[in-house]
């Protein structure tokens, strides 16, 4: 695999892109993996960060199982079938000093698979576990922290029995042992991985993280980290070495600023202290939250109120419905929808205040914040002698000037179902690519499973669109009206054609249909090129 995939018909095309988003033709060193889960309790971002504090970097390794070690597993394990690859993930502090491993995998509980992460320090014992997703309606307990913690310093030697080094829990057991057994294989399985080393592709995959500084004048420099609890990732091209990794620096750097500022989940945030005053006084913020909660507004009309970051007050109610397993009643939504919506949020831009008017009305930008910090950290890297350059922000593409000698940078867009296959390939410079989809992230009331995404307008959870594809000028519209495009469905064609928005929808019965401004595809390569017009 290629590490810049230039758009050129004869260009290969990655075997394993994104489920229903957009996946750059790069090789990359902290991907996205494709989550199923239903009921989400932590990402794979954020396991990380608890397992690892401070300022980390991640990559994935890949190892390949031949058939003798697969036999030898299986005897090893006591397991009648063995993968024929494992991923895991190697950690690097901000030195690119060796942290620990992690492996995320599905274990199955009762009838639904489980997806869990443990991480492993450098002498390969179990750091932590955490459950990124829970299915099933009974056996949850397994996310306790007391059930978790009992398989802290626990390595090759430990039996990791359930009811011997494994106290259980009544009413979980199924859950339990899963857990358990799933532990237990992965201690061996990080052994056995170790022992064999990684493949090519994912030794070129570390190499950015050990921060090497090569002797060429001019090289491609990638790096990544995690900021606001997903995957960043920057690759620098065709600049010398120093300047692009300084280049790099200041954009992290500009990412964990603007995450101070936007995110719900710190209290000290400027979004968190608007949320603490709602109903009362105004609240004076930076001017970068200003101007997000500007193009918010912005965005809110274009959109026809499809896209609104004022309903944190819905986001609520059917978060709290997904954990009881029952379906909000219509007074709960009835009140949610009273206390949301951009009418909701007063801002002053000469005092640089901002004021929710309703007690209970919360901001959450979710569908803006990565956008508008995407855009920030492009200014960053151009600023800094990073011309030439392509990010991707947990899913969402920017692509600043493409690489000498090449048209643009290669993006692939997969079918939600199936992201083994292609559905279409653009080919862009100084343009972002954005997709919303449930394949990876969504709620389940009871045994019903829900999108993550809500209509604004009737407060209820989008239905009828499988992924939605949209490519503009800025990431910050890519964002917001990625999840308009969601919400409105076909309906949102038209409209987004009209403020120069080009758009691919799938819809959940396979069917896809895209906009005039997405339709002039190169019918050999399938390659979109849209660059800046």
């Amino acid at each position: 695999m290629n590490a810049v995939s230039a758009c050129n018909a004869g260009s290969g095309r990655a075997r394993q892109p994104l489920a229903g988003a957009a996946r750059v033709g790069l090789l990359l060193a902290l991907v996205s993996l494709p989550a199923t889960a239903n009921q989400d309790y932590a990402s794979r971002e954020r396991a990380l960060s608890a397992a690892f504090p401070g300022k980390i970097e991640v990559a994935r390794c890949e190892v390949q199982f031949g058939a003798e070690a697969r036999e030898a597993l299986k005897v090893e394990l006591r397991r009648k079938a063995m993968p024929e690859r494992l991923e895991f993930y190697e950690v690097r502090n901000e030195r690119g000093d060796l942290s620990g491993w992690a492996l995320q995998r599905d274990v199955l509980g009762k009838s639904e698979p489980i997806t869990y992460l443990v991480a492993f320090d450098t002498n390969k014992r179990v750091r932590s576990v955490e459950i990124l997703a829970y299915r099933e309606s009974h056996g949850g307990e397994v996310r306790r922290e007391a059930f978790r913690k009992q398989f802290v310093g626990k390595g090759l030697e430990s039996k990791l029995e359930l009811g011997r080094d494994v106290r259980n829990i009544s009413g979980a057991t199924l859950s339990c042992r899963a857990i358990t057994d799933g532990v237990h294989d992965d201690v061996l399985l990080l052994e056995r991985a170790l022992e064999s080393g990684c493949d090519d592709t994912a030794r070129s995959m570390l190499a950015p993280l050990r921060d090497a500084r090569t002797a060429e004048d001019r090289a491609r420099v990638h790096r990544a980290r995690l900021c606001m609890g997903t995957s960043l990732e920057i690759t620098v091209v065709d600049a010398p070495v120093e300047i692009a990794h300084a280049a790099i620096d200041a954009a992290f750097a500009e990412g964990e600023r603007l995450d101070a500022l936007l995110s719900h989940y710190r209290e000290d945030s400027d979004i968190s202290k608007i949320g603490r005053a709602a109903g009362s006084q105004a609240v004076e913020v930076h001017a970068d939250t200003l101007k997000v909660l500007t193009e918010s507004r912005r965005l809110h009309a274009e959109t026809d109120g499809a896209f609104d970051p004022c309903i944190g007050a819905l986001l609520r109610v059917w978060r709290e419905a997904s954990i009881a397993a029952r379906w909000p009643s219509a007074s709960e939504i009835d009140a949610a929808r009273i206390a949301s919506g951009m009418l909701q949020l007063e801002l002053d831009p000469g005092g640089s205040l901002a004021r929710l008017t309703t007690r209970d009305a919360r901001i959450d930008l979710g569908g803006i914040g990565k956008g508008y910090a995407l855009d920030r950290m492009g200014d960053v890297l151009r600023r800094n002698g990073a011309e030439a350059a392509i990010l991707n922000f947990g899913g969402q593409v920017l692509a600043l000037d493409a690489p000498n000698g090449s048209p643009g940078w290669r993006v692939e867009i997969s079918a939600p179902s199936d992201r083994t296959r292609i559905v279409h390939t653009l080919c862009i410079t100084r343009r972002s690519v954005a997709t919303s989809s449930d394949s990876e992230r969504g709620f389940r009331v009871g045994d019903r499973p829900i999108s993550h995404i809500l209509d604004p307008r009737t407060g209820l959870p989008a239905t009828g669109t499988a992924s939605a594809t949209v490519c503009t000028l800025t990431a910050t519209d890519a964002d917001a009206w990625s999840t308009a495009v969601f919400v409105l469905g076909e309906r949102a064609l038209a409209r987004a054609e009209a403020h120069g928005v080009a758009v691919l929808l799938q819809a959940n019965d396979g069917t896809v249909r895209c906009n005039r401004s997405l339709a002039a595809s190169d019918e050999a390569t399938g390659e979109i090129h849209a660059a800046e017009r």
